[in-house]
């Protein structure tokens, strides 16, 4: 049945190509001869190569084609000239210009003259007919335009030699391209997407100008001419109005121009300069990247909207952390003017609500500080603490936002240079220093509300974020530390930097203090977590090192939180055998003790002065306390709860005035202790090593 189909269909193919050789043919029978020629080459390559053939023994190097072209072109360009224009351009497409291509012998004589035949008529349309085509594609009618273009696609797809001609031969400059480019008004919406979109058949001729439109341009990069590649995407009219309304076409469309991104233009490979990656990735092209990435279907990647999806999220992620494509900043520093196009599109995304969107705002924030610093402003998420999946996922989403801003090295330094050089700092810089780690609209209140809420889930929650601010704030304020410390060293006696470097160090503590809630707040939320049901156990666990990472941060960032707190933070460890805490909060609790004390992790004490000078808490450190920190030191399981205990029990020995402030005799002390433990077996040893610290 299929040969006795394919025979007909020849049959009829001989039967146009006479009426097309009959000088008194009517241009409606010419134009019926040209369409059952064209679907016959639709049906299969193969088929378009019987085609092509078979009319090459009637018309050497299609002749008739340049005559029917030349005779009807001004009184029935629409009726005759646009199937003629659409033959020649699915002849071109189809039958490719090596005898591999179209699937038949390297040997057979016909395909050589066939693949001449189709240059030649491709150089004929380019040299002598361009201002037809140009008439074509401004006439205003879907199918002449359609029909101009898939003539364009079709040359430019001959090959290397063809496409690098119509390169030089076309006129850009013509005001009617942007137009056809555009989607259809019925289904076009406000940004430029396509709410209810009709999928436009197989046959380019039946459907949208853009869809011809993008046809032709995408037939440049399939050449795969590297000397080509550049100067079409200059060509901004090309491959620009392709991606500006992206979203709108269909995924088979979608698939094929995020390809043409992945391997012609951000690839390594590809040798584009990133001025002009830069420049073809505009708000608009932006805008729609992300609308793809987007879509509800992006977790099934088997089908072809979720492989649009996929590979958008991906384009979009390697644009904005690589800085290679001229967008996101250099690792080295912040680049504001150059990542203005990346934040505003950070802006527009909906995490909250689509998966994909989120993994582009926190691999962008987090790969690049300086674009979390900018987004952070402007990031205006409702945290007015409520149970609901909306604001759960906002407090941890602005949570990572924070740390990853508070880690912009050169936003911390130039807010120092500017407030530091200043004649006169105050509270005011000093709060405007803070609050830029700190997202708009959470305020102590709201801190203070999250963290003493009845709900255990928004509570953690709460804890969660008021301990990642509190690490951002951190951040910036330990900077100035260093920039402090840099100043004594460097420019002492040279200028007055550093002093009003101290006041701006000042007044940040006191705008901290401001944001923050106190540490009796945060001490009363450690508190609720104690106890609750068995199942719940490691959740209440996890809460409470929140909890008190939140306050030994607090502590650090503000050496007086504890002048007005009455809470003892000794009693927090255990006189018996603290190693009996869970690790984390053991790890936790030590922390805090250390912070108390002005200590760090590695032991040393900040810029300002350390608190257990000036407090009276540790007036109230007895001999059972000391001993429980060393049995830290020499049992606990995590090695930096070690390291901190050991720091602790050090200063416990110095300051104690047992050793006439002989610090390395501390040092030998507990080192001979620590390894005295490490040499005991077990149960026994540990019990023996706990009798020699009483």
């Amino acid at each position: 049945r299929d040969m006795a189909h394919a025979d007909d269909a020849m049959t009829r193919v001989r039967e146009a190509i006479d009426a097309l050789g009959d000088a008194g043919a009517s241009a409606d029978a010419i134009a019926d001869a040209l369409t059952t020629m064209r679907r016959a080459c639709l049906t299969s390559d193969d088929a378009c190569d019987d085609v092509v053939k078979e009319y090459l023994t009637h018309s050497p190097d299609f002749a008739d084609v340049l005559n029917i072209w030349d005779s009807y072109h001004a009184n029935h360009a629409q009726k005759v000239c646009a199937p003629l224009l659409a033959l020649c351009g699915t002849m071109m497409t189809r039958a490719r210009e090596t005898a591999a291509t179209s699937g038949r012998a390297s040997g057979d004589g016909w395909t050589e003259r066939e693949r001449l035949a189709l240059d030649s008529l491709a150089r004929a349309i380019m040299s002598r007919r361009m201002r037809q085509i140009y008439s074509h594609l401004a006439s205003g009618v879907r199918v002449r335009v359609n029909a101009g273009l898939i003539t364009l696609a079709g040359i430019a797809g001959r090959g290397k030699r063809c496409a690098s001609e119509l390169f030089r031969t076309f006129d850009f400059s013509l005001a009617v391209l942007p137009k056809i480019a555009s989607p259809p008004r019925d289904s076009g919406a406000k940004d430029g997407t396509s709410q209810r979109r009709h999928r436009d058949g197989k046959d380019v001729l039946a459907g949208s100008t853009r869809r011809a439109f993008c046809e032709f341009v995408l037939a440049f990069f399939a050449v795969n001419d590297a000397a080509l590649l550049r100067p079409v995407l200059a060509q901004r009219v090309l491959f620009g109005n392709v991606a500006r309304f992206s979203a709108g076409d269909d995924p088979s469309m979608q698939i094929r121009m995020l390809q043409v991104i992945k391997e012609d233009i951000i690839s390594a490979k590809s040798g584009v300069p990133a001025r002009l990656r830069a420049a073809l990735f505009g708000d608009v092209t932006l805008e729609q990247l992300a609308t793809m990435a987007g879509r509800e279907d992006v977790d099934d990647e088997a089908s072809t909207s979720g492989r649009v999806a996929r590979d958008a999220r991906e384009v979009l992620c390697e644009l904005f952390t690589n800085p290679a494509h001229g967008l996101c900043p250099e690792r080295s520093g912040a680049a504001p003017k150059k990542c203005q196009s990346i934040v505003r599109l950070l802006q527009k995304l909906r995490p909250m609500d689509c998966e994909a969107h989120l993994t582009i705002l926190l691999r962008a924030c987090e790969t690049h500080p300086a674009l979390a610093m900018m987004y952070l402003p402007n990031a205006k998420y409702a945290l007015e603490p409520r149970l609901s999946a909306h604001w759960l996922a906002a407090t941890g989403l602005i949570g990572r936002v924070c740390v990853a801003a508070a880690a912009d090295a050169s936003a911390s330094s130039a807010a120092a240079r500017a407030d530091g050089a200043a004649l006169v700092v105050g509270e005011s810089e000093g709060l405007a220093y803070v609050k830029a780690v700190i997202p708009p609209g959470l305020t102590k209140h709201t801190l203070a509300k999250g963290i003493a809420h009845a709900s255990p889930m928004i509570r953690h929650a709460a804890l969660c974020l008021l301990l990642n601010v509190t690490k951002a704030v951190g951040a910036r304020v330990a900077y100035l530390e260093s920039a402090i410390r840099e100043g004594d060293t460097k420019r002492r006696g040279r200028d007055h930097r550093s002093w009003r470097l101290d006041d701006l160090l000042a007044y940040a503590r006191l705008g901290a203090s401001t944001m923050l809630p106190d540490v009796q707040s945060i001490m009363a939320a450690y508190t609720m977590s104690k106890g609750g049901k068995e199942k719940d156990a490691a959740a209440m666990v996890l809460m409470r090192c929140h909890a008190l990472n939140a306050i030994a941060a607090c502590v650090t960032i503000v050496p007086d939180a504890l002048m007005d707190a009455k809470i003892d933070l000794n009693k927090l460890l255990p006189t018996n055998d603290p190693t009996s805490l869970p690790h984390g909060e053991l790890a936790a609790v030590i922390n805090v003790l250390c912070a108390a004390k002005g200590l760090r992790a590695e032991g040393q004490s900040p810029v300002a002065t350390v608190v257990a000078a000036t407090t009276g808490h540790d007036t109230g450190v007895n001999q059972g306390h000391i001993l429980s920190v060393l049995r830290v030191a020499l049992f606990a399981s995590s090695a930096s709860a070690r390291d901190s205990a050991k720091s602790l029990a050090k200063h416990y020995l110095v300051t104690s005035g047992a050793l006439d402030g002989r610090a390395d005799e501390a040092d030998v002390w507990i080192d001979v202790l620590a390894s005295a433990a490490s040499l005991t077996d077990a149960r026994d040893g540990k019990d023996v090593i706990m009798a020699c610290t009483e």
